[in-house]
């Protein structure tokens, strides 16, 4: 197969607002509109444009002296970032797509059904890192809510190549009807600092101010700093477990919390993209009216394209 290396030259545009704006200003920007893109071909030889659309058979780009040029898939040089865009177009072409549904449930004198959906989206070149997340879970017992959860999140690393540093700017939403906060928002901006990447394994390192605004039955803003550690391990081809570990200390108030999240994903079928995802994420808030511990944890399958 061919590759094309994607360069991105469009600066985004930060809009402001709180929830859905920085989430698109995070992780949106460029999804629906073209690329500048470089294409190595088998040969060696290069060319650039302007991308117009991918898919498994061809890529078509246009070229700024040769007009729209048709390349097939198999002149392209092999490689690891490319994904085709949806239905044969460029849009979210280069993106690692996710979805992921996970369902449980029982009858008998205590019926129940969970139900939970994912998506995700994530790209990586030379300059940046995207990555959006969503999961939605609900949960019934005889007939009544016993769980409605969202969460959104968006992060943006700029890259800085031939050094281990990187910037993050971050968001996450949050809407629980269980909880007194009901909404919650966070936004973050943290430089960071990898310190190991090779055989299969990735630790970083960040920190930077955070700010965190609750709405509901309570209103509350919060301030703070975090500090954190991220590692990814490979361990064998088509697995993978993903940790991420933050502390937040607020700067009006001597309280804190920790969240650790992990991800164990395993191939299954003997399909690279299709997987079984087990995560569990908890948080620790010493601020919490009630219970200070907040455990979620969940099973799915999982198809990558």
């Amino acid at each position: 197969m061919w590759r094309a290396r994607v360069a991105t030259t469009r600066a985004p545009s930060l809009v402001p607002g709180l929830a859905v704006s920085w989430l698109v200003v995070c992780a949106l920007p460029g999804l629906a509109f073209a690329e500048t893109v470089t294409i190595e071909l088998r040969g060696g030889d290069q060319v650039s444009g302007e991308l117009i659309s991918r898919d498994d058979r061809e890529t078509v780009i246009e070229h700024p002296v040769f007009g729209r040029l048709v390349v097939p898939t198999d002149r392209i040089k092999p490689g690891d970032g490319d994904q085709p865009g949806l239905f044969g177009t460029s849009f979210l072409a280069g993106w690692r797509k996710e979805l992921g549904l996970g369902l449980t449930g029982q009858e008998g004198n205590s019926p129940e059904a969970n139900f939970l959906l994912t998506a995700g989206l994530h790209r990586e070149t030379e300059a940046y890192r995207y990555e959006f997340e969503g999961h939605y879970k609900i949960a019934t017992e005889d007939s009544d809510r016993t769980s409605n959860y969202a969460d959104l999140r968006s992060r943006r690393d700029w890259l800085f190549p031939g050094t281990r540093w990187f910037a993050a700017v971050g968001s996450h939403y949050q809407y629980d009807e269980f909880e007194p906060w009901q909404h919650r928002i966070q936004v973050m901006v943290a430089p960071g600092y990898q310190l190991y990447d090779r055989e299969g394994l990735e630790v970083a390192v960040l920190g930077g101010p955070s700010y965190m605004y609750e709405f509901g039955e309570r209103e509350e803003s919060r301030p703070e700093m975090l500090a954190g550690v991220e590692a990814t391990w490979k361990p064998r081809k088509g697995q993978r477990l993903r940790l991420r570990h933050y502390f937040f200390q607020q700067l009006n108030e001597a309280d804190w919390r920790m969240r650790t999240r992990v991800e164990w994903r395993m191939a299954i079928l003997g399909s690279e993209h299709l997987g079984l995802v087990l995560g569990v994420d908890n948080e620790y808030d010493t601020a919490a009216e009630d219970e200070r511990n907040n455990l979620k944890y969940w099973s799915r399958l999982s198809y990558d394209f």
